[in-house]
């Protein structure tokens, strides 16, 4: 049982997490802030919510890939390579994240018999942050076991 705790939560995951604070309070502030915007222009509440999270996602992505490979993962395999499958990983975290979180939201809101007496407008705002979690656990495990796993050493004891 220890091993498995080991497995996941490591330097790695306390470093994601600083990382991930820092990227989330800035992806939060700019999904937010676009959110207004569109709804402000009476664009559809899916809509808003798709467009102005994808802008923040694609901006953070950059500066986590940047973050996560130099201190995170510490990962020295081929740039291209990493990137490649950075983007892979998030785009698979984002599409899971988001699909599966306005039904979430609802179905939670349902639960806890708030679905009468919260807005439409707010529904987006809850689901936006449902997303971020869950976006967040997935992009953790991506990254670290696919986009920037450590290779094996190839090195031969002489």
């Amino acid at each position: 049982m220890k091993k498995f705790f080991r497995l996941f939560f490591d330097r790695s995951f306390l470093i994601f997490l600083c990382v991930g604070a820092f990227n989330t309070v800035l992806s939060l502030g700019i999904t937010y802030l676009l959110y207004n915007l569109f709804y402000a222009n009476h664009f559809n509440i899916t809509d808003c919510r798709w467009a102005s999270s994808s802008i923040a996602y694609a901006i953070c992505s950059v500066s986590a890939y940047i973050l996560n490979r130099r201190f995170t993962f510490t990962h020295k395999g081929p740039i291209l390579q990493s990137i490649l499958r950075f983007a892979l990983v998030i785009s698979v975290c984002y599409v899971i994240a988001n699909v599966a979180t306005k039904p979430l939201t609802e179905f939670l809101l349902d639960l806890l018999r708030l679905n009468t007496v919260v807005s439409d407008k707010v529904v987006g705002y809850i689901a936006i942050l449902v997303a971020q979690v869950i976006f967040t656990a997935l992009n953790y495990l991506g990254q670290r076991f696919f986009a920037f796993k450590k290779e094996p050493d190839t090195k031969t004891a002489e």
